[in-house]
């Protein structure tokens, strides 16, 4: 898939959250995430951390038609 903002090929992977409830994270992944969510794997991105630290809310795009989401992050 290309982005929609540069056109480039994007990344294909998963969202998941991580670590405890109080500094959960949502990670982008390129493997499936298991069942056991404790440490990050190596590669993986954190789209947003909870807004306990600061960092909640990103801005996302949706397309209703193609059942699409765009998230802006920043690390």
């Amino acid at each position: 898939m290309d982005c929609p903002q540069c056109h480039r090929a994007m990344e294909e992977g998963y969202l998941a959250f991580y670590e405890p409830l109080v500094i959960s994270r949502l990670v982008w992944q390129a493997e499936r995430p298991g069942y056991v969510r404790v440490r990050r794997p190596p590669g993986s991105v954190v789209v947003m951390r909870s807004p306990l630290l600061g960092r909640g809310d990103p801005v996302a795009f949706i397309c209703r038609q193609c059942r699409s989401v765009t998230v802006r992050y920043d690390q």
